[in-house]
């Protein structure tokens, strides 16, 4: 058995600062440590997906981050596993605890992923060990790591088994108070015919971010092809695949590089996706936050089938989750976003079929060391 802090202090010099998880009862004397560690900053995710991205932005903004898991909860990573740090060669370390180990007594429900565990992640081309048992294991694992993230650019796996790390310290954490914004501002709103197209938005957005201190990522799907068309920007991260996760990438970059503003170009089908990132970043309260939906009610890039995002409001949804700017427009200006954020631009877009759009023809990976390279010129 391990103590917690060893692990974390070992982690820290290898510069691991910061961590996104959702709990399990296996991971709790350590999760807890990582809560009550005050030189480490600990995002709690909705989902285990979303702490996969968040880890992400991390490593975007030249940190580097750790997501942690149940087994039962690697279904929801697999997507930004495979289709985010995959194609984009983002290493991040995963640790996945080992529910229902074969010939360990546990609930029903883990029988089958504690047989499959290490199989899926061989099977998606993460290499993985066990999680260390003894402190004199910990320089040995953490050099093979550093060794994998160096050579492979790609995550790397530790499986936590039942009894591996041991209570250290009471649980230290505080329940914050957060503000909420009063009412939400609206600005020509929605007038029926007359919504704005999605390059128009995206035209004024470049405009707005063409600032050295401002980086903009784009949600899978149109909005990143549409932006790379009008003007293609070093500052520019076109996302593909891990739909629904632009905005905890973006959070983990905006934590990891509080002196950028991070701009956020989301969609709605992928909004809905995954809500549960509006909670996480309203609880959060980056400063440095800007999140831009664009609202044309379809999934445009399938063929234009509709979405729910008719029957919601979205802008409510981000006022409810403690965004502490949201606004409903039918434009965007450079005055929205000099506030102190989380701040939410909701806008209704027209929906335009048989759009020929170009793919970027920059790959994904290379997108992320451009982006890395224009963080280092412009600190």
């Amino acid at each position: 058995m391990i103590r917690a802090g060893s692990f974390i202090n070992i982690a820290f010099d290898y510069g691991f600062n910061i961590y996104s998880g959702v709990p399990c009862s296996f991971l709790t004397p350590f999760i807890n440590e990582v809560i009550s560690n005050d030189k480490l900053k600990y995002i709690p995710a909705s989902n285990e997906g979303d702490a996969i991205a968040i880890a992400s932005g991390a490593w975007l903004g030249k940190k580097r981050g750790i997501a942690m898991m149940q087994n039962s909860g690697l279904g929801n990573a697999i997507s930004p596993l495979t289709s985010l740090n995959f194609p984009f060669k983002i290493p991040v370390l995963v640790i996945c605890t080992l529910r229902g180990e074969i010939g360990l007594r546990d609930e029903p429900q883990h029988e089958l992923m504690g047989q499959i565990t290490t199989q899926l992640f061989e099977e998606i081309r993460i290499p993985w060990e066990y999680f260390p048992k003894k402190s004199s294991e910990l320089k040995a694992t953490f050099s093979r790591v550093d060794k994998h993230f160096k050579a492979a650019s790609r995550p790397f796996a530790l499986i936590m088994k039942k009894g591996t790390c041991k209570d250290e310290n009471q649980l230290k954490q505080k329940r914050k108070r957060y503000y909420r914004v009063k009412k939400i501002k609206e600005f020509d709103y929605f007038q029926g015919t007359q919504k704005p197209t999605r390059a128009k938005i995206l035209s004024s957005l470049i405009n707005i971010t063409d600032s050295k201190k401002s980086l903009v990522l784009t949600t899978t799907g149109f909005s990143g092809r549409e932006l790379y068309q009008i003007n293609d920007g070093s500052n520019q991260f076109y996302m593909v695949g891990s739909m629904g996760c632009a905005p905890s990438l973006g959070l983990g970059l905006a934590i990891s590089r509080p002196d950028f503003k991070i701009f956020i170009v989301d969609g709605d089908g992928a909004a809905l996706m995954r809500l549960g990132n509006l909670a996480t970043v309203g609880s959060q309260q980056p400063k440095n936050f800007f999140h831009l939906l664009l609202d044309n009610e379809s999934h445009e890039s399938t063929g234009g089938q509709n979405t729910q995002s008719n029957a919601i409001d979205l802008a409510g949804v981000a006022f409810a989750c403690g965004y502490k700017n949201v606004i409903r427009s039918n434009f965007i200006k450079s005055t929205f976003f000099d506030t102190i954020g989380p701040t939410f631009v909701h806008i209704k877009t027209k929906s335009i079929k048989n759009i020929a759009l170009p793919r970027p023809s920059i790959t994904p990976a290379e997108q992320a060391i451009r982006l890395r390279n224009y963080l280092n010129d412009t600190t």
